[in-house]
């Protein structure tokens, strides 16, 4: 899928920051799943994490393309998020860099 792909074009960045990031995306084309940097890999699950995401999948589309910030989504509760404070902001280095 498309995780894997992105996976892929940043391995290089994946291997820098490393950890695990479990989503939960809800709405429209939600979902769980699991992002692992150090293995590369993807689950179709929300499985065990250093960080997981919550959100609706909306915001996170608009999110990957620029629309909204991550950290005013933060503040005004549309993300949550539980773990590793440092591996958001790594996460949001991956997620946010140009294609």
């Amino acid at each position: 899928g498309w995780q894997q792909a992105l996976l892929s074009q940043r391995q290089w960045l994946c291997r820098e920051l490393g950890g695990r990031y479990a989503f939960a995306l809800t709405g429209d084309g939600g979902g769980e799943w699991t992002l692992d940097f150090d293995r590369l890999s993807v689950a179709t699950a929300a499985g065990e994490a250093n960080l997981t995401v919550r959100m609706s999948a909306g915001d996170f589309v608009a999110m990957l393309a620029g629309r909204l910030d991550g950290g005013e989504a933060v503040a005004s509760g549309r993300l949550r998020f539980t773990g590793d404070q440092r591996l958001f902001n790594n996460l949001a280095r991956f997620t946010f860099m140009p294609r």
